[in-house]
């Protein structure tokens, strides 16, 4: 998934990159605000999730319901921020 679509989807759906993030399970802001520069690949868990909400995007209330209820945590990524002072070798 490209950058662009990364933004374009978020934009569509009128999300922040905070929601976003929340939405596809993935730690921060910073994670998707990355992805949207190019400077990390979208992990295949977030790709799925956004090309299912593209399909229906009743799909974005009912994930943040079932999250809520559940207390789901963010999925983590070899690719997802790892915390300030954290470079990649």
């Amino acid at each position: 998934m490209t950058p662009q679509k990364v933004r374009y989807f978020r934009r569509e759906w009128s999300l922040s990159q905070r929601e976003l993030a929340e939405l596809v399970g993935t730690r921060s802001a910073r994670t998707v605000r990355r992805w949207e520069h190019g400077e990390r690949d979208v992990p295949d868990s977030a790709k799925i999730i956004m090309s299912l909400i593209n399909q229906d995007e009743r799909l974005i209330d009912e994930i943040f319901q079932i999250r809520g209820e559940l207390k789901i945590p963010p999925i983590t990524d070899a690719n997802e921020d790892l915390g300030d002072g954290y470079e990649e070798p």
